[in-house]
């Protein structure tokens, strides 16, 4: 076995938030074992050992480095050394949201919150992302962006492990069959409950006079009942993360109002993990995020923390090695999640929009039969992949969910992936998928079991000869492939390879039906064959009018008249010619009108296609004062040799410091590029990337407004290996695309800067740039 295989049996991730919390891990472990392979670029360091029958990889976030950029940092190199690692907490203290009001908020020091997903709110929600909006007189702050949830797995034992805990407790508190006060127990008397500090709960506004042990607050103190036991209660709710400690009881009130009373407890650390490594977030209550601070309850809510997430991962029975072997297999066929981007598309969708589809005579045929291929195609802008998501999600609730035999399975060649892979690897995913929901079927796929084996590389015979094996193992199957004209025109003979298998299979299984988006292709169409239905996506009037209306209600007070807002409806859906998104884009001027006046003046220059709406767009970007944050933001997306991740973007913009308090912050990066770049999902990760696939076309025409870009790409790595002290963020790309970079800023007439930089930077390699990055 390779040390690297050793590292995909450790199956338990534990992220420490604080340096106290490996000491109290480490007391935890049932065993101890040495350090494994490590890759150079991982700087991370590592605990390993066993709890129960798992075995866990422990790490701490660096000294100093707390914040949402370095925990993220933590988690990617995590997950990239342990890929395995499918079960992870993040544990350590927070700060409490008590409400004396509310019987379910009687949260007090050493309690543990444990971040579940309410009915409003996820887990884990990044407060300080997000906006202000005016609505008549007053503004209110609207929540932007989702954050993923804990591992189902991690939820299911913790509504377990809580009933457990509630029952046992109830018994009495020397009942020891109760893991969590045993491990607490265990752990001495540093971590008892510190009896010698008060648990005080003050008012949001009253001032702190004095220090915590004499502090003369009692006017403004609340008077709750003591509890019989000094044992922890376990609060299940939303945990609020933001860049900056919670230390102001007013600000920390207000913000918990904003998420309508959702919010149990403050942090800085977790909102950087969700995206990058979905994990249980597991906070003891040290203080109450306010003026009150009280560090005498600090190794207490460790204590609590860590000996709470002991006691779940005990509760965990270990995945068999047949559960282990199958997991590896399918990730070694398809590591692809194309669940992840199921779900940012679905949430683009608007509410009462797109059922025309679903209803059609077209689309109810294709479901009703086997042995058909559906072909949806429509210009850029009509809402293609959104619609996708909402088939997806329409067969899943009414096909699969009824009948587990179902098989369903789809893709995304949507615009940011840069990295276009082979037919052969695209319908591999299409096979994970199926094996996915139904395991049953893997036996039927010993040939690539065999070369998984034997690390091997399955061919596409190979890989079509499995699905001929797996379908007929299903009462139904759908394949969906959204966007395929992007692999078309930038992969044309893999796209061929591609519809050719598909048709193939689709000739050969009565059960199988296809659906594929793209814009119109008429080779696409001929090679589908003329007996395959076809169906037209264009956003009708009807879901036009429904999203103006909706998205006019929440604007400033001049666009509320009916005969105002009418007007602003009739105009944008007459030119938007059945495309949402430049519906979309001609909202964008309206927000800094002031007047009705102010209105109908955009409403006359609004322009009409997108060529004309992005001219216009980048006319509004660049008369704004941070056109020129908005312009290197648009050129690391245009020039990037891959898509970058939001950090890195971040990292990029924050020369020449290159550290977490000099980040922008991204949302900030992204409303300065008024709507023509997001946050979307690229396999496991988010990355930055154009609102469409039309943007950045017309950006590529618009080479004018980008000079010299490729030099500044190349300066801004050259400076970042220059002065990092270690791998970070922005090292894999900064050491990978530089020289590339400066050889293409060679080819121009550049400022004269490049030669300069790149003459230091190659001197100074020799004798000062650390080992690590040579």
């Amino acid at each position: 076995m390779t040390m690297s295989s050793m590292n995909e049996e450790y199956t338990v991730a534990w992220i420490c938030a604080l340096p106290e919390g490996l000491d109290v891990v480490r007391a935890l472990l049932d065993k101890v074992h040495p350090p494994h392979h490590q890759p150079r670029e991982d700087r991370n360091a590592y605990l390993l050992g066993t709890i129960g029958p798992h075995n866990v990889v422990v790490t701490c976030l660096p000294v100093g480095q707390g914040g949402i950029a370095s925990t993220a940092t933590v988690a990617e190199s995590l997950a990239r050394t342990f890929p395995a690692a499918r079960l992870s907490l993040l544990v350590g203290i927070g700060g409490g949201v008590p409400d004396p009001r509310d019987k379910r908020k009687d949260i007090r020091l050493g309690d543990v919150v444990v971040s579940v997903p309410g009915d409003e709110f996820g887990a884990v929600v990044q407060y300080d992302f997000g906006k202000y909006l005016v609505d008549n007189d007053s503004s209110r702050f609207v929540h932007r962006g989702q954050l993923d949830s804990p591992p189902t797995k991690l939820l299911s034992h913790v509504n377990m492990l809580n009933s457990l805990i509630r029952g046992r407790w109830s018994r009495g508190a020397g009942v020891k069959e109760n893991e969590l006060q045993r491990e607490l127990e265990s752990l001495g008397e540093q971590y008892a409950y510190p009896s010698n500090f008060p648990d005080r709960l003050f008012c949001s506004q009253y001032p702190r006079t004095h220090d915590y042990l004499s502090c003369g607050c009692d006017t403004g103190e609340y008077k709750r009942p003591e509890r019989a036991s000094f044992l922890p209660v376990i609060h299940e709710g939303t945990i609020a993360s933001g860049d900056a400690k919670m230390a102001d009881g007013t600000t920390r009130d207000r913000v918990n109002q904003e998420y309508r009373n959702a919010i149990f407890c403050f942090d800085t650390e977790a909102a950087g993990l969700m995206n990058s490594l979905p994990c249980l977030v597991v906070r003891g209550i040290s203080n109450y995020a306010d003026a009150h601070g009280n560090d005498g309850w600090r190794l207490r809510a460790i204590a609590t923390a860590s000996s709470y997430a002991k006691a779940l991962i005990l509760q965990i029975p270990a995945e068999s090695q047949t559960e282990l072997s199958r997991n590896r297999f399918l990730q070694w066929l398809s590591p692809i999640d194309h669940a992840k981007q199921q779900r940012d598309y679905i949430e683009m969708h608007h509410r009462g929009t797109g059922a025309w589809l679903l209803q059609s005579l077209e689309f109810t045929c294709w479901c009703e039969n086997g042995e058909q291929i559906l072909f949806c195609p429509g210009i850029p802008g009509a809402g293609k992949s959104v619609l996708f998501s909402t088939i997806v999600r329409h067969l899943q609730r009414e096909f699969i969910e009824q009948d587990h035999a179902v098989g369903l399975a789809y893709f995304y060649l949507s615009h940011q992936s840069d990295q276009l892979r082979s037919a052969r690897e695209l319908l591999a995913s299409l096979l994970m998928q199926l094996l996915l929901t139904n395991p049953g079927s893997i036996h039927r796929c010993e040939a690539l079991q065999r070369q998984h084996r034997e690390r091997q590389y399955p061919s596409l015979d190979d890989i079509l000869d499995a699905l001929n094996e797996v379908i007929p193992g299903h009462s139904r199957v759908f394949f969906l492939i959204d966007a395929l004209d992007q692999y078309h025109d930038s992969h044309r003979e893999n796209c061929l390879d591609l519809l050719h298998a598909i048709i193939e299979i689709n000739q050969q299984h009565e059960n199988l039906s296809i659906l594929v988006t793209s814009r119109p292709r008429q080779s696409i169409e001929d090679h589908l064959g003329f007996n395959c239905l076809k169906l037209e996506i264009s956003a009708s009037d009807t879901d036009i009018r429904k999203y103006l209306g909706d998205k006019l209600a929440v604007r400033p007070r001049c666009l509320r008249g009916n005969v105002l807002q009418e007007e602003v409806i009739n105009r944008i859906a007459a030119i938007a010619n059945g495309m949402f998104l430049l519906a979309k884009l001609y909202i964008q001027p309206l927000h800094a009108a002031l007047s009705p006046n102010a209105i109908r003046e955009i409403l006359k220059q609004l322009p009409a296609g997108y060529d004309q709406t992005y001219t216009a767009a980048m006319e509004r970007i660049k008369a704004q004062s941070s056109w020129p944050t908005a312009r290197q933001v648009l050129a690391w997306i245009v020039y990037s040799k891959r898509p970058l991740t939001p950090l890195e973007v971040q990292y990029a913009l924050a020369e020449p410091y290159f550290e977490s308090d000099s980040l922008p912050d991204i949302a900030d990066l992204i409303d300065t590029c008024h709507g023509l770049v997001a946050i979307y999902r690229e396999d496991e990760n988010e990355v930055v990337g154009f609102v469409h696939a039309s943007a950045r076309e017309y950006l590529d025409t618009r080479r004018d407004l980008f000079d010299y870009a490729h030099e500044m790409i190349a300066i801004t790595c050259m400076n970042y290996l220059s002065t990092a002290t270690e791998p970070s963020v922005l090292y894999d790309y900064a050491s990978s695309h530089w020289g590339e970079h400066a050889q293409l800023a060679m080819r121009t007439d550049g400022t004269g800067d490049l030669a300069v930089v790149m003459n230091d930077f190659l001197t100074s390699s020799v004798r000062s740039i650390p080992d690590h990055l040579l």
